[in-house]
């Protein structure tokens, strides 16, 4: 294009960029970084954010951190959330825990908080091994909720059951199903992950019985349970199962 005399623009600087991050090509990658922040019409978000991968590719997180940092300033207006939660995963993905709680203070401050947000940042702590920075946001959001959605509560579930917790998991999930916010199917899961198949069959139970019209339990804890009951020749309780999944 160049050599042809045609002027290029954000979209092609950009694809152009995309290809030395993706070889990776630092040396030129930095080089066209140079040329773009030269014109402020050509330098966008996305492009620092195709830089630091560039960088993560490489080998180089120090790198990554450094220019990922310079974009912060690009952060403005309609996308400013998605921005920010893109940050939130880019510094999970170098390890940098200060940073994952930095860019979340910045977007409590922004006002309104939303759902996605909450559960991108306790995704980001969960892989940073940080379960108590998990369960923090988690009471935060229960402190600040207008409205309550089942994905908050269900991913703490998750993490505690991954991670050997099931007394914890228990107890969000039996104040929630006293407040009758709750149903009972990732507990199901975590059972059958830690193999208490009598917890899980009983969970499993009660989360159907207590189901509203066309809720379908997970296939990983029905499939689990009826394997359980078939390889210890318990016939009626299998039957019992099968009968309330057809219904």
């Amino acid at each position: 294009m160049e050599d042809k005399g045609i002027a290029g623009d954000a979209f092609s600087y950009n694809i152009c960029l995309n290809v030395y991050a993706s070889i990776p090509d630092v040396k030129e990658m930095e080089k066209l970084l140079l040329k773009m922040e030269k014109d402020p019409m050509l330098i966008k978000f996305n492009s620092y954010v195709v830089a630091t991968k560039g960088y993560m590719k490489a080998g180089n997180p120090e790198k990554a951190s450094k220019v990922l940092k310079r974009c912060e300033h690009l952060i403005k207006g309609k996308n400013e959330r998605l921005a920010n939660e893109t940050l939130l995963t880019l510094y999970d993905s170098m390890g940098k825990k200060n940073d994952v709680y930095r860019i979340w203070k910045k977007l409590k401050n922004r006002g309104k908080v939303y759902i996605s947000s909450y559960l991108c940042v306790m995704r980001r702590l969960e892989n940073l091994d940080d379960i108590d920075g998990a369960e923090k946001i988690f009471s935060e959001w229960e402190a600040n909720r207008v409205y309550f959605d089942i994905r908050v509560p269900n991913f703490l579930i998750a993490i505690y059951c991954k991670n050997g917790h099931l007394e914890k998991a228990e107890s969000i999930t039996e104040r929630l199903l006293e407040s009758g916010l709750m149903r009972r199917n990732y507990m199901a899961l975590g059972y059958c992950s830690h193999y208490q198949m009598e917890k899980a069959f009983e969970t499993l139970k009660k989360a159907i019985l207590a189901s509203v019209t066309r809720w379908k339990p997970r296939i990983r804890s029905w499939a689990t349970c009826v394997n359980y009951l078939q390889s210890n020749g318990d016939a009626k309780r299998e039957k019992e199962i099968k009968r309330l999944l057809e219904e």
